[in-house]
C-alpha cells in the first residue's frame, strides 16, 4: 500500500551519538511506510526546542498537501501494524498513539504514562488542540502539555495496540528539580489543571500568541 499523502517527520538536531538511532529509524519508517514523505525539522532554538520543531513539522505536512501526519521522535520505532492501525483511524480524526507499551531498547523499562515518542493525526487536529507550546525549554513538560490540550479540546488520545521501542544515546539533560528545569514543570502543571475546562486551556493557549 502507497502511503503518499502521509508525511512522516522527525524533530531532529544531529549529534554524533544520536546518529545511529536515527539511521535506523528513518530506513524502518522507508521500509514500512513505502510513498511516505520524510521530513526533518529544527526550530533553530539554543537549546534545542522539540516543541517548536514539531510544530514545524506539522506546517510542513500542512504544505507538501498531507492528510495524516507522523510526527516521530528520531529514536523510537513503533509495531508496524500498531502504526497501520493509527494511520487508518487518524484519518477521522483524534489524536493516536501507535503503540499501548513503551520499552527501552535492550531492557525491560516500561515508563509508566508515556505521552509522546510519536503522535499521529491529521494537521488540523493538531492545529485544533493548538500544537506545542514553544515556551518549553530543553527536555520535560511538552508531551503533557500537548497530551492535556488534546483531551479537553479534541478528546481523550487513542492508544493503538502495540510497542514502541526507544534506541539508545547519551540521554538528554533531564535535570529534574533543577532552577532551568522548574519552570518547564510549573508551565506542564497550570496545562494539567486545565484539561478539564475548555475556556482556561484556550486562554494558556492565547498567552503564547501575546508574548506571555
Amino acid at each position: 500500500m502507497s502511503h503518499d499523502d502521509v508525511v512522516v517527520g522527525f524533530p531532529w538536531r544531529e549529534t554524533p551519538d544520536r546518529v545511529p538511532a536515527f539511521r535506523v529509524v528513518f530506513a524502518w519508517y522507508r521500509h514500512h511506510l513505502p510513498g511516505a514523505r520524510m521530513v526533518c525539522c529544527d526550530s533553530g532554538h539554543d537549546p534545542f526546542n522539540r516543541a517548536a520543531s514539531r510544530n514545524m513539522v506539522v506546517d510542513r505536512a500542512v504544505e507538501l498537501g498531507a492528510a495524516v501526519v507522523v510526527i516521530s521522535d528520531a529514536d523510537t520505532v513503533p509495531s508496524p501494524a500498531g502504526l497501520s492501525s493509527a494511520i487508518a483511524a487518524a484519518r477521522n480524526g483524534g489524536m493516536h498513539y501507535p503503540f499501548d507499551r513503551y520499552l527501552y531498547a535492550g531492557t525491560d523499562l516500561e515508563p509508566g504514562g508515556n505521552t509522546g515518542g510519536i503522535y499521529v493525526c491529521r494537521p488540523d487536529v493538531w492545529h485544533a488542540a493548538g500544537g506545542m507550546d514553544e515556551r518549553f525549554t530543553g527536555w520535560g513538560g511538552e508531551d503533557d502539555q500537548l497530551h492535556a490540550a488534546v483531551e479537553c479540546l479534541v478528546g481523550p488520545p487513542t492508544c493503538h495496540p502495540g510497542i514502541a521501542v526507544s534506541l539508545w544515546h547519551d540521554p538528554a539533560c533531564r535535570d529534574i528539580g533543577s532552577a532551568r528545569w522548574q519552570p518547564n514543570s510549573e508551565l506542564a502543571q497550570r496545562y494539567h489543571r486545565a484539561r478539564r475546562d475548555p475556556a482556561a486551556m484556550r486562554a494558556l493557549i492565547a498567552e503564547r500568541r501575546e508574548g506571555r
